[in-house]
């Protein structure tokens, strides 16, 4: 975990919302959190990185057009979305 601590501090985040959840046999979760999902808790970012982090067993991420990675424990997986700004 520390590589994790290295690479997260490097990125200056400005806060964070932490969504756990205990799962077991077969499930699907569909994850579209949205830079408004985080206005109640601090400024509505430009930018938004989530991440996904399988403490046991297995879990896939799909992502439209991409490949289907299988994740296993202790795997990490960060999803980037920039924000779109008027006039950029």
């Amino acid at each position: 975990m520390e590589a994790l601590e290295q690479i997260l501090s490097s990125l200056r985040l400005t806060g964070g919302v932490v969504i756990d959840a205990d799962l077991t046999g077969d499930f699907c979760l569909l994850a579209q959190f949205t830079p408004d999902h985080c206005a109640p808790f601090f400024p509505v970012p430009d930018t938004l990185i989530s991440y996904h982090y399988v403490r046991s067993g297995r879990a896939i991420v799909e992502i439209e057009g991409e490949p289907r990675p299988a994740l296993t424990a202790e795997t990490l997986v960060m999803l980037y979305e920039r924000r779109k700004r008027a006039g950029a």
